[in-house]
């Protein structure tokens, strides 16, 4: 992350970054909803090749489009953490800029009118 972030830009980048993160983790649930789903499918295509049900889930649980499908839902929910911590790490320093300025007006109050 760049501490250097002109503050009138880190707004509009909390937004992006928490959009970002919602959309992440909301695909990230949508796939972990369909594995068992996409499991059963691969397990049945293996039984209607004359597999025993123990060899078909044991087939099902190796098969390459079961492990793609778990890999996919991985890095998704990998990218929708990182996205979470991306958008909760600006809004800290936006929180933390506040409070540096509300402290500096306290020490160097302006002069009256």
């Amino acid at each position: 992350m760049q501490r250097d972030i002109a503050s009138e830009h880190l707004p509009r980048l909390i937004a992006r970054c928490g959009a970002d993160a919602l959309n992440r983790r909301q695909i990230a649930k949508r796939l972990q909803a369909l594995l068992p789903t996409r499991y059963l499918e691969i397990k049945l295509d293996h039984r209607r090749r004359g597999l025993a049900p123990a060899a078909a889930d044991r087939q099902a649980l190796i098969d390459q489009r079961y492990t793609d499908f778990v890999q996919e839902l991985s890095d998704m929910t990998f990218a929708a953490h990182q996205a979470r911590i991306e958008y909760e790490t600006h809004a800290m320093l936006y929180k933390a800029r506040q409070s540096l300025r509300y402290l500096h007006q306290l020490r160097h109050p302006r002069p009256p009118r």
